[in-house]
């Protein structure tokens, strides 16, 4: 699922774009612990998103100086553990870090960018063939709210596109919530389209997209 803030009102637009420029792109992920997902108010079920094939992907932009983009180390499981917290508002511990991603058989990697070696904002590719065939899975996404206007979470989901095409796969694919405007909008201008599982998704989509293109 991916996460890119709350709804706030269309008051709030402006700060939604900030958080947006800040890489507070959200996650792509298969759900939140139950108690953490009731923290969030979570309640309404995610709508699925698809990028339906891998070409054209954005180039990496260049980085400032103290910053990388790379693979998580093993080493750095503390570290995830805070930037998720910070990222979602919602608590994570190093087993939890471990049980959804670090250990997680289905997730193929971990892409950070650390700031002075400090993980910063994070997205992992996840693969699950069972529910989306040839299709990778955007997983994870979320950016420490103190690294704004620097555009990271859209960062390192091009790093995880990129993973995705050189492992061959088709498509990609997220889970998000509709409620979360800044989020569809960074996803939509990368490519991901919705998907209509059920006929309640072209409903909720109706009412969603005319904000998203204003």
């Amino acid at each position: 699922m991916s996460y890119l803030g709350h709804e706030h009102g269309d008051g709030a637009r402006d700060a939604e774009e900030t958080a947006l420029a800040g890489g507070i792109v959200g996650a792509a992920h298969d759900g939140l612990p139950e108690s953490s997902a009731e923290a969030a108010g979570r309640t309404e079920r995610d709508i699925l998103m698809r990028r339906p094939d891998l070409e054209d992907i954005p180039e990496l932009e260049p980085l400032p100086p103290d910053f990388a983009l790379r693979r998580a180390r093993p080493d750095e499981v503390s570290a995830l553990a805070t930037l998720l917290t910070r990222a979602f508002a919602v608590p994570w511990d190093d087993d939890l870090v471990r049980r959804r991603l670090s250990e997680a058989p289905d997730v193929e990697a971990i892409y950070v960018v650390a700031h002075a070696g400090v993980p910063v904002a994070t997205a992992s590719a996840r693969l699950a063939p069972e529910e989306h065939p040839g299709s990778g899975y955007l997983h994870w996404v979320g950016a420490d709210p103190d690294y704004q206007g620097k555009g990271l979470g859209r960062l390192v989901v091009v790093r995880v596109l990129m993973h995705f095409r050189e492992a061959g796969l088709r498509d990609a694919v997220l889970e998000t919530q509709v409620h979360n405007f800044a989020a569809l909008r960074t996803y939509l201008r990368l490519g991901f389209v919705p998907e209509y599982r059920e006929a309640d998704d072209r409903r909720r989509w109706s009412r969603v997209l005319p904000r998203l293109l204003r």
